[in-house]
């Protein structure tokens, strides 16, 4: 088949592609082609020449013109191969009898030898087939598009059944490049990701080496929030943090840009920006709009931030409050450009915490504890929706331009309609608060979502016949028709198991784990000799947790998804003493019948054995150390954040080396 229909197969499919990728793998054979074509060619002719060079009687008038020839016919062959025209052997060489050099330089037909005789023997061969991620071209070797549809349909597979290989970041060889408390905050580009941590740093990590690029310091408290783009024309990354400044950095260097000190009176708990604008929202209730770039006089942003700084219900500001560089028309000073990162709006209406906000050109919706959804207009400054339907405190939120998404501490997620502001869709499942979610994936018909019952779970959009739904409407979500719904395909649990670490850190963990195990043995036997004979045994509280000291902090951590009475409930108090009764209670589980012992003497943050048939997907060792902060996914992995300080991750590859090699096309 014609690579440009499976190209059109490809792109029917609704499958993300990554054009830029596609174009400079093409360049690059191209250029190969083009290299190794011209020492074919100037080797042919040196053939050439040599062989008249050596013929009996030949002047050396004769052989300077020869060579001159010679240097012609090359010019003439690389032109030929410049205009896309396939190279012809030179008139002047033409003879009755073939040199190899002339049949390794114009094969018939032409073959390069990476290519799929197979498949080029019969181009409407099945994809299943196809091997080679290059197909023969008229000049150059091309990209496969057979090879990519099919290893794409693959990894969409393997997302159906859950197969994957699950990792972590650092990996265990390298835990010292890692955070030294709980991560909060992720994001992620085709080639780095970067995480912000209750340690107040920001990494960079490479994704496909999984090692630390750079680490940045500058927040004094918290990273709640951060967004980059490492493009060369941007190049930048924006934090927010619970001191509650945001800084503006270098991407390619690290260093700091600007610092917008007291931002917001309280924590930072969100930010997100365009070309135009930055929008961040805090635990102060307000959701404030920067600009990116210079405002001149004239400009709609620039009467925004002189005239109409907006406080809410249209109230506005005295000149004597404006900056000192801004002068209101009809004052002495003419009025006077306005820098990049000026106040824009400040906008008011949440009775909450803002926990999460999204941007979409000239609008943004925020999420907030109060249960609210609100839509603004960033131009006006002025809230032009509400959607009312949580029953808690609203945690993260998703907006496309047609569609919004959002997650809550009422343990569902919606989808709303955003010109009717109907309620079109409600997903359940999650046992606890719904903190973080995404929607993407093939026609947009995926969620994944992360919460405090510790699992990711992955949705789907299905027909009444099982069957992916394409949605008429492009969006997050399509059109949902009748027959329509959202089906769970997969949970990740997030449990303290890692992927296979080194050799000696196995051990390492093996003995840990027994010698705690023998100390335990010894001081519950220890227990038993010297405890009462008759009466319930003691119940202490459970031994403290030695493996986070960051948990307790991450527990009551910078979000806010409710009111008083409709915050998330705490973690699980410790069990509380048995009161004296008539009759002896049932004795408690085991693990209660041993004192609090000290924990072995070895590193905290030991890999444990993996066991590869659970592949993370086993219950928890431990309650409450894995709420899930944020997560991030895209054609083939997922990402998380929690109270661990590692980052895990999710691998839809499954090891395959030809999905592998074709995802960066992806």
């Amino acid at each position: 088949m014609e690579p440009r229909l499976w190209k059109g197969l490809y792109r029917a499919e609704g499958w993300s592609l990554n054009e830029e990728e596609a174009f400079a793998f093409e360049r690059e054979m191209r250029g190969e082609n083009k290299r190794k074509l011209q020492q074919d060619a100037e080797a042919f002719v040196k053939a050439r020449y040599n062989g008249f060079n050596g013929t009996a009687g030949g002047s050396s008038v004769d052989n300077m013109s020869t060579a001159a020839t010679a240097g012609s016919d090359t010019r003439s062959m690389m032109s030929s191969f410049s205009n896309g025209q396939q190279p012809t052997p030179p008139t002047s060489f033409q003879s009755t009898y073939t040199t190899p050099d002339e049949e390794d330089l114009y094969p018939s037909p032409f073959v390069p030898q990476h290519a799929n005789p197979a498949f080029m023997a019969s181009p409407s061969a099945d994809p299943a087939n196809i091997t080679s991620i290059t197909t023969y071209g008229l000049t150059h070797p091309r990209l496969n598009w057979a090879f990519v549809f099919r290893n794409r349909k693959r990894l969409e597979e393997n997302w159906q059944k859950t197969k994957y290989v699950s990792f972590q970041m650092p990996d265990p060889a390298y835990a010292h490049e890692g955070h030294s408390e709980c991560i909060y905050t992720i994001q992620h580009s085709a080639k780095y990701l970067l995480s912000g941590s209750r340690d107040r740093s920001i990494k960079v990590w490479n994704i496909h080496t999984r090692r630390l690029v750079k680490s940045l310091t500058g927040h004094e408290g918290s990273v709640l929030c951060l967004q980059f783009d490492d493009s060369a024309h941007e190049d930048v990354i924006f934090s927010g943090s619970s001191d509650t400044n945001i800084i503006v950095w270098k991407f390619s260097t690290g260093e700091r840009v600007k610092t917008i000190t007291k931002a917001h009176s309280e924590s930072v708990l969100n930010l997100r920006f365009n070309k135009k604008y930055v929008v961040t929202c805090s635990k102060d209730k307000y959701v404030k709009v920067w600009s990116r770039e210079q405002m001149q006089c004239g400009e709609p942003e620039f009467d925004a931030a002189v005239r109409q700084i907006q406080l809410g219900n249209n109230r506005l500001i005295e000149p004597s409050q404006l900056p000192h560089y801004i002068q209101l028309a009809g004052h002495s000073q003419p009025t006077k450009d306005l820098p990049p990162l000026t106040l824009i709006h400040t906008l008011v209406g949440h009775n909450a915490a803002v926990n999460a906000i999204q941007l979409n050109g000239d609008e943004v919706v925020s999420a907030s504890g109060d249960r609210l959804i609100k839509l603004w207009n960033l131009k006006t400054g002025h809230c032009e929706k509400t959607y009312v339907g949580h029953k808690k405190g609203i945690a993260c939120i998703q907006y496309d331009g047609v569609k919004i998404v959002s997650g809550s501490s009422d343990k569902s997620i919606r989808v709303w309609d955003k010109e009717s502001r109907a309620e079109i869709a409600r997903l359940e499942g999650h046992t606890g608060l719904v903190r973080t979610v995404q929607a993407g994936g093939p026609r947009n018909a995926r969620i994944v979502s992360g919460g405090y019952d510790e699992t990711i779970r992955i949705w789907r959009r299905e027909d009444e016949n099982g069957e992916l739904d394409d949605g008429e409407n492009p969006g997050i979500f399509g059109t949902l028709r009748d027959g329509v719904e959202w089906k769970t395909t997969g949970v990740l649990r997030h449990t303290n198991e890692v992927p296979p670490a080194r050799a000696h850190a196995h051990m390492l963990a093996q003995a840990a784990a027994a010698a705690a195990a023998a100390n335990a043995a010894a001081m519950q036997q220890q227990q038993q000799q010297h405890a009462p004979q008759q009466g319930p045994p003691a119940v202490p509280p459970p031994p403290p947790n030695h493996a986070n000291p960051a948990m307790h902090a991450a527990q009551n951590a910078f979000i806010n998804v409710g009111n008083q009475n409709n915050a998330p409930a705490p973690a699980p108090a410790p069990a509380p003493q048995p009161q004296p009764q008539a009759h002896p209670p049932p004795p408690p589980p085991p693990h209660f019948n041993i004192a609090p012992i000290p924990p072995p003497n070895v590193q905290q943050y030991l890999p444990q054995p993996w066991n590869p048939q659970n592949h993370g997907l086993a219950a928890p060792a431990a309650q409450n150390q894995n709420k899930v902060f944020k997560l991030q996914f895209d054609a083939r992995f997922v990402w998380c954040c929690s109270q661990d300080m590692r980052i895990v991750g999710w691998d839809f590859a499954n090891n395959d080396p030809d999905i592998i090699e074709a995802s960066r096309f992806f």
